[in-house]
């Protein structure tokens, strides 16, 4: 399974989900018993600042959109793969 960690965003998030089902919850704690399934087809969207997570098993194509510039922020900042040494 595919795992984003709890994470917001400054500017509203759009997902339109290709194909697959994706897994999305709110919150700042990852729990999957609290994820919504989004399958093919489903579009979704949430306000600037909203605490989410989401998860993927299996190939899963999203599309994510909106007004930019884009940030990432997680909750706890030592999810953040970017700040992984190589």
């Amino acid at each position: 399974m595919i795992i984003v960690a709890p994470n917001w965003h400054p500017k509203v998030e759009h997902v339109t989900v290709i194909s697959g089902t994706f897994n999305l919850g709110m919150g700042e704690k990852f729990d999957q018993s609290g994820a919504r399934e989004m399958p093919a087809g489903t579009f979704g969207h949430w306000p600037a600042g909203m605490k989410h997570f989401a998860g993927a098993k299996g190939d899963t194509v999203i599309q994510l959109h909106g007004i930019g510039p884009w940030t990432i922020t997680y909750v706890n900042p030592s999810d953040d793969l970017r700040n992984t040494k190589k």
